[in-house]
């Protein structure tokens, strides 16, 4: 920290600290904008900044990445109207580590035409000027450095006053996936509302319309131990009502008997619901795996979250219930 302030100083070196932000502070309309400002520092001074402002079609990451086309504004001002020593060193700071991992990356990426295009532009001032060292940095935003204090303070300055026109917005690859992903979601719950909603899959996991996150049945709780695919199979029969259960026999079998439909327990029809929640079979592993404060969970609960559902796999591994009946032939 102090070699870069001392070299400043003693205009041995050029410092440009980089911010990109995106936010609605002060914004009477509160919309939500993305910018980047530079602020170029020389023999210890501010001499110059420049900012700018993207829309509302960046994210912070985006604008961060962004940050660095004002910063070779501002140095390519300076290196053709300043008088300085050479060697000269720049050094470009940002206070996101992905963006220096991503500045000169031009491979496929979301900001791919971004890089280039600075990279670019890094060639003509390395060409222009062969005898500055250009540098980019990486220094957390916790660290005190004034430079950012500006930089983030000019950025925010910028979009206050910003009159944004969505013609010239840049529409980022990562935006338009942002806003297809939304759309997609948006019609997704609209026919979860229009829907019947009559199938037990509807009253015991789809309970709630789409938001875009993974349901719990796929992502079980990471301590759980990995389950067979027997098991997991189960586990999705019993979620979309088509388990081994006489109550599926029942449906969708019609020349079926009272002893096919009926549970080994006694009860005449063999639900799912009795199955996981009432079944005298299984009573030791249900108090076991199942239970909520001494209490057998409803359907629902039992599918609503990682670890409930991690939990009745356990359940299911221990008891084999609603498993596809074993033929002869099958190993094991």
């Amino acid at each position: 920290m102090e070699l870069l302030v001392n070299q400043c100083k003693e205009g041995k070196a050029v410092n440009i600290f980089t911010t990109g932000t995106y936010s609605n502070k002060h914004r009477e309309d509160g919309k939500q904008l993305g910018a980047a400002s530079a602020v170029l520092y020389h023999l210890g001074r501010d001499w110059k900044h420049t900012e700018k402002v993207f829309g509302e079609t960046v994210t912070e990451a985006d604008a961060a990445l962004r940050a660095l086309t004002p910063a070779l504004d501002v140095l390519a001002d300076f290196l053709s109207t300043q008088q300085f020593e050479v060697p000269l060193k720049v050094f470009i700071a940002s206070p996101s580590n992905c963006t220096i991992s991503k500045a000169l990356n031009t491979n496929p990426h979301h900001e791919q035409s971004v890089t280039i295009e600075n990279v670019e532009k890094l060639g003509e001032l390395l060409t222009a000027f062969p005898h500055v060292n250009i540098q980019l940095l990486w220094l957390p935003r916790s660290i005190p450095f004034v430079g950012f204090k500006r930089a983030k303070q000019l950025a925010l300055e910028a979009i206050r006053t910003a009159d944004p026109n969505p013609e010239e917005e840049p529409h980022t690859i990562k935006h338009q996936k942002q806003k297809t992903k939304q759309a997609a979601i948006a019609s997704w719950a609209k026919r979860w509302h229009e829907s019947p909603r009559t199938s037990l899959a509807y009253r015991m996991v789809l309970t709630r319309p789409p938001d875009g996150w993974t349901h719990p049945i796929f992502k079980p709780d990471a301590n759980a131990v990995k389950s067979a695919r027997k098991y997991c199979c189960t586990l999705y029969r019993l979620a979309t009502g088509h388990a081994f259960t006489g109550e599926y026999t029942q449906r969708f079998y019609s020349h079926h008997t009272p002893e096919q439909i009926a549970c080994p327990c006694g009860e005449p029809v063999q639900t799912v619901e009795h199955l996981l929640l009432v079944c005298p079979t299984y009573t030791a592993a249900r108090h076991k795996h199942l239970t909520a404060n001494g209490r057998p969970r409803n359907l629902s609960q039992l599918f609503d979250h990682p670890k409930r559902v991690a939990a009745l796999l356990r359940f299911l591994e221990e008891t084999r219930a609603g498993l596809k009946p074993r033929t002869e032939w099958e190993p094991g």
